[in-house]
Formats: structure tokens, sequence, C-alpha cells
């Protein structure tokens, strides 16, 4: 039996962990300063379409040029902003939303993408259902942060 007092040949040690301790409080600074240095303005969520063929046009260049924005205000109003060569604002109802990005594609067959935004308090499911109402028209639609357009949401 060995005894807790014996001195049989055993080494002795105490772990010292404050330096341990300061190199991970150096790493974890580190990682939160810099996290903040990463933003995401748009997130992608377009699901692969079929490409059609395009003749090439002037109208097609000037839509490269042209973002379109659709900002949800809550579940009855819509604000759409497109911007770029041209400039244009419209508020909707969100009933219409379907028919005015349709009215926006034949207007503009080049453009093939929108960047849709809501405001804080509009509900989940009223992000989804705008965003299917969107990619019904636009094989594109990318979700940005924050409530879209100046202006306010009066």
């Amino acid at each position: 039996m060995i005894s807790p007092n014996s001195n049989d040949g055993g080494q002795d040690f105490e772990l010292n962990l404050a330096s341990i301790i300061d190199c991970l409080t150096v790493i974890i600074a580190f990682l939160l300063l810099s996290s903040s240095f990463v933003s995401y303005g748009a997130l992608d969520t377009a699901v692969a379409a079929p490409q059609t063929q395009n003749a090439s046009t002037g109208s097609e260049a000037q839509a490269q040029a042209l973002t379109l924005s659709v900002n949800l205000r809550d579940s009855e109003k819509v604000d759409l902003e497109l911007s770029g060569s041209r400039s244009e604002k419209r508020k909707i109802s969100r009933a219409s939303l379907k028919q005015e990005l349709e009215s926006m594609k034949a207007r503009y067959p080049g453009l093939d993408g929108i960047v849709l935004t809501a405001a804080s308090r509009v509900e989940y499911r009223e992000v989804i259902r705008g965003m299917d109402e969107a990619r019904q028209v636009f094989p594109a639609v990318a979700l940005g942060l924050g409530g879209g357009m100046s202006g306010g949401s009066k």
C-alpha cells in the first residue's frame, strides 16, 4: 500500500495555469474585436434556375447597373426602390407586389434579381411569402439587412 506521505521517487509538480489563461484572454479579445469588422449587407437566397439565352441589348447593359430593392414595411405596405442608372421609388400595397414586380421586369428585361428587406415588426412568414412571390418573377432574391428606404416607415 502506498501512503500519501511516502517519498518513493515520485515527482511533485504544480500546474501553473496563469500563463495559459493570459493567452486565452488575448485570443478571445482579438476574436471579439475582429468579428465586429465582418458584416454582410445581403444574404443570397437564390435557387439555381435554368439559364435562358437573351440577345445582348442596350437595355440589358442598363439593367445590370440597376438595383431593385423591395422593403416590406408591414403586412400591408411595401416600398419599391430602383437605384442605379435610373432612380424610382414607389409605395404600393402588399396585394399588388407580384404585379408591380412583373411590371418592373417588363420595363427592365435584363433585371434578374432583387434585394428584399423587411422592417423589424414584419413577421417571418410575411418575409418568406414576399420572397416566394419575388422568386416567381425574378430568379435571384437576396435578403438585405435593415429596413430599406430612407424617409421613415410611416
